[in-house]
Protein backbone atom coordinates (compact mmCIF):
# COMPACT_ATOMS: atom_id res chain seq x y z
CA UNK A 1 0.00 0.00 0.00
CA UNK A 2 1.31 3.27 -1.32
CA UNK A 3 -0.19 6.60 1.02
CA UNK A 4 0.41 9.50 -1.63
CA UNK A 5 -0.36 12.67 -0.12
CA UNK A 6 -0.64 14.51 -3.76
CA UNK A 7 -0.74 13.60 -6.78
CA UNK A 8 2.94 12.65 -8.37
CA UNK A 9 4.36 11.42 -4.82
CA UNK A 10 3.22 7.93 -5.84
CA UNK A 11 5.35 8.36 -8.82
CA UNK A 12 8.37 10.07 -8.12
CA UNK A 13 8.76 8.19 -4.54
CA UNK A 14 7.66 4.93 -5.04
CA UNK A 15 7.59 4.58 -9.22
CA UNK A 16 10.42 1.83 -9.26
CA UNK A 17 9.40 -0.51 -6.13
CA UNK A 18 5.68 -0.24 -7.55
CA UNK A 19 7.05 -1.87 -10.85
CA UNK A 20 9.49 -4.66 -8.85
CA UNK A 21 6.45 -5.38 -6.08
CA UNK A 22 4.40 -6.53 -9.35
CA UNK A 23 7.48 -8.08 -11.27
CA UNK A 24 7.35 -9.93 -7.92
CA UNK A 25 3.93 -11.17 -8.70
CA UNK A 26 2.93 -8.76 -5.76
CA UNK A 27 -0.04 -6.21 -5.64
CA UNK A 28 0.16 -2.72 -5.47
CA UNK A 29 -2.63 -0.49 -3.89
CA UNK A 30 -2.75 3.75 -3.75
CA UNK A 31 -4.18 5.32 -1.19
CA UNK A 32 -4.32 9.21 -2.32
CA UNK A 33 -4.85 11.73 1.07
CA UNK A 34 -5.65 14.41 -0.86
CA UNK A 35 -6.53 15.67 -4.37
CA UNK A 36 -3.88 17.84 -4.60
CA UNK A 37 -6.23 20.86 -5.43
CA UNK A 38 -4.20 24.03 -3.15
CA UNK A 39 -2.02 24.50 -6.11
CA UNK A 40 -1.94 27.83 -6.99
CA UNK A 41 1.23 28.39 -8.90
CA UNK A 42 1.00 25.80 -11.83
CA UNK A 43 -2.70 26.57 -11.64
CA UNK A 44 -2.24 30.71 -12.10
CA UNK A 45 0.84 29.97 -15.04
CA UNK A 46 -1.16 27.36 -16.87
CA UNK A 47 -4.64 28.97 -16.89
CA UNK A 48 -3.17 32.71 -16.70
CA UNK A 49 -5.44 33.95 -13.76
CA UNK A 50 -4.64 35.35 -10.75
CA UNK A 51 -7.57 34.45 -7.97
CA UNK A 52 -9.03 30.95 -8.12
CA UNK A 53 -12.27 30.09 -6.94
CA UNK A 54 -13.55 26.85 -4.76
CA UNK A 55 -15.08 26.47 -8.26
CA UNK A 56 -11.45 26.20 -9.75
CA UNK A 57 -9.77 24.55 -7.38
CA UNK A 58 -12.16 21.75 -7.34
CA UNK A 59 -11.70 21.49 -11.14
CA UNK A 60 -8.11 21.56 -10.72
CA UNK A 61 -8.03 18.64 -8.24
CA UNK A 62 -10.30 16.50 -11.09
CA UNK A 63 -7.51 17.07 -13.24
CA UNK A 64 -4.99 15.91 -10.64
CA UNK A 65 -6.62 13.18 -9.58
CA UNK A 66 -7.14 12.30 -13.88
CA UNK A 67 -3.49 12.75 -14.34
CA UNK A 68 -2.41 10.51 -11.75
CA UNK A 69 -4.89 7.62 -13.11
CA UNK A 70 -3.01 8.09 -16.48
CA UNK A 71 0.21 8.15 -14.55
CA UNK A 72 -1.11 4.39 -12.33
CA UNK A 73 -1.50 3.23 -16.55
CA UNK A 74 1.99 3.46 -17.21
CA UNK A 75 3.19 1.69 -14.40
CA UNK A 76 0.10 -1.22 -14.90
CA UNK A 77 -1.23 -0.30 -11.91
CA UNK A 78 -5.48 -0.61 -12.45
CA UNK A 79 -7.24 2.50 -11.73
CA UNK A 80 -9.43 0.47 -9.10
CA UNK A 81 -6.56 0.06 -6.83
CA UNK A 82 -6.54 3.80 -6.48
CA UNK A 83 -8.83 5.30 -3.13
CA UNK A 84 -8.80 8.61 -2.63
CA UNK A 85 -9.67 9.84 0.90
CA UNK A 86 -10.39 13.67 -0.29
CA UNK A 87 -8.70 15.40 2.65
CA UNK A 88 -7.77 19.27 2.69
CA UNK A 89 -4.60 19.62 0.31
CA UNK A 90 -1.59 21.68 2.50
CA UNK A 91 -4.29 20.60 5.60
CA UNK A 92 -3.13 17.26 7.09
CA UNK A 93 -1.48 19.46 9.93
CA UNK A 94 -4.44 20.79 10.54
CA UNK A 95 -6.71 17.76 10.87
CA UNK A 96 -3.63 15.91 13.18
CA UNK A 97 -4.19 18.84 15.22
CA UNK A 98 -7.28 19.28 15.48
CA UNK A 99 -9.37 15.76 14.95
CA UNK A 100 -6.76 13.04 15.55
CA UNK A 101 -9.29 10.85 16.45
CA UNK A 102 -11.46 11.16 13.56
CA UNK A 103 -8.66 10.97 10.94
CA UNK A 104 -6.73 8.03 12.29
CA UNK A 105 -10.50 6.23 12.84
CA UNK A 106 -10.75 6.93 8.83
CA UNK A 107 -6.89 6.15 8.22
CA UNK A 108 -7.08 2.83 9.74
CA UNK A 109 -10.05 1.51 8.14
CA UNK A 110 -8.41 2.38 4.89
CA UNK A 111 -5.74 0.55 5.68
CA UNK A 112 -7.62 -2.50 7.01
CA UNK A 113 -9.54 -2.52 3.96
CA UNK A 114 -6.63 -3.01 1.69
CA UNK A 115 -4.79 -5.45 4.13
CA UNK A 116 -1.68 -4.51 2.92
CA UNK A 117 2.00 -6.64 3.72
CA UNK A 118 3.92 -3.53 3.83
CA UNK A 119 3.16 0.21 3.41
CA UNK A 120 5.00 2.80 1.83
CA UNK A 121 4.42 6.45 3.29
CA UNK A 122 6.13 9.64 3.37
CA UNK A 123 9.18 10.18 6.06
CA UNK A 124 8.44 11.96 8.99
CA UNK A 125 11.75 14.13 8.06
CA UNK A 126 10.18 15.03 4.79
CA UNK A 127 9.82 19.52 4.67
CA UNK A 128 6.50 19.46 3.05
CA UNK A 129 4.37 19.76 6.01
CA UNK A 130 1.10 17.06 4.44
CA UNK A 131 4.46 14.66 3.94
CA UNK A 132 5.43 14.80 7.70
CA UNK A 133 1.54 14.79 9.28
CA UNK A 134 0.84 11.97 6.82
CA UNK A 135 3.41 9.95 8.39
CA UNK A 136 2.62 10.77 11.62
CA UNK A 137 -1.51 9.77 11.03
CA UNK A 138 -0.38 6.64 9.07
CA UNK A 139 1.95 5.51 12.26
CA UNK A 140 -0.71 6.01 14.75
CA UNK A 141 -3.65 4.15 12.49
CA UNK A 142 -1.17 1.34 12.51
CA UNK A 143 -0.16 1.57 16.37
CA UNK A 144 -4.13 0.64 17.01
CA UNK A 145 -3.63 -2.69 15.15
CA UNK A 146 -2.66 -5.65 16.78
CA UNK A 147 0.10 -6.86 14.01
CA UNK A 148 0.97 -4.05 11.70
CA UNK A 149 2.13 -4.47 8.37
CA UNK A 150 5.90 -2.74 8.01
CA UNK A 151 6.32 0.66 7.53
CA UNK A 152 8.81 2.26 5.03
CA UNK A 153 8.96 5.74 4.89
CA UNK A 154 10.28 7.98 1.50
CA UNK A 155 11.46 10.91 1.12
CA UNK A 156 10.67 13.40 -1.51
CA UNK A 157 11.36 16.80 0.02
CA UNK A 158 14.49 17.12 1.97
CA UNK A 159 17.96 15.59 1.97
CA UNK A 160 18.71 11.59 2.38
CA UNK A 161 19.85 10.69 6.52
CA UNK A 162 22.72 8.47 6.44
CA UNK A 163 20.26 5.39 8.02
CA UNK A 164 18.56 5.40 5.02
CA UNK A 165 18.86 2.74 2.04
CA UNK A 166 18.32 2.92 -1.73
CA UNK A 167 16.17 1.15 -4.53
CA UNK A 168 17.82 1.32 -7.66
CA UNK A 169 15.32 0.11 -10.67
CA UNK A 170 16.37 -1.11 -14.41
CA UNK A 171 16.90 1.06 -17.32
CA UNK A 172 13.02 0.17 -18.67
CA UNK A 173 11.70 0.02 -15.39
CA UNK A 174 13.43 4.18 -14.75
CA UNK A 175 11.89 4.83 -18.41
CA UNK A 176 8.16 3.34 -17.13
CA UNK A 177 8.28 5.89 -14.22
CA UNK A 178 9.59 8.96 -16.14
CA UNK A 179 6.47 8.37 -18.60
CA UNK A 180 4.23 8.01 -15.83
CA UNK A 181 5.71 11.32 -14.30
CA UNK A 182 5.35 12.87 -17.38
CA UNK A 183 1.69 12.12 -17.18
CA UNK A 184 1.39 14.71 -14.19
CA UNK A 185 1.34 17.38 -16.83
CA UNK A 186 -0.38 20.11 -14.32
CA UNK A 187 3.18 19.75 -12.06
CA UNK A 188 5.28 19.25 -15.42
CA UNK A 189 4.91 22.68 -16.63
CA UNK A 190 5.90 24.56 -14.04
CA UNK A 191 8.61 22.39 -12.23
CA UNK A 192 9.14 19.60 -14.82
CA UNK A 193 13.46 19.81 -14.19
CA UNK A 194 13.21 19.53 -10.86
CA UNK A 195 10.51 16.64 -10.71
CA UNK A 196 12.48 15.02 -12.89
CA UNK A 197 15.44 15.33 -10.52
CA UNK A 198 13.65 14.18 -8.16
CA UNK A 199 12.25 10.82 -9.71
CA UNK A 200 15.51 10.01 -11.46
CA UNK A 201 17.18 9.40 -8.03
CA UNK A 202 17.00 6.06 -6.79
CA UNK A 203 14.43 5.40 -4.81
CA UNK A 204 15.11 6.15 -0.45
CA UNK A 205 13.33 4.30 2.20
Amino acid sequence: LVVAPHPDDETIATGLLIQQVQAAGGEVSILLLTAGDNNPWPQRWLERRVRSSDIDRQRWGHRRHAEMLQALQCLDVPAQALQSLGWPDMGLTELLLQSPEASVATLAAAIDAFRPSLVLAPALSDHHPDHGSAHVLVRLALAGQADPPPLLGYLVHGERGDESFEVAGSTLQLARKLAALEAHRSQMALCGTRMRHLAGRPECW
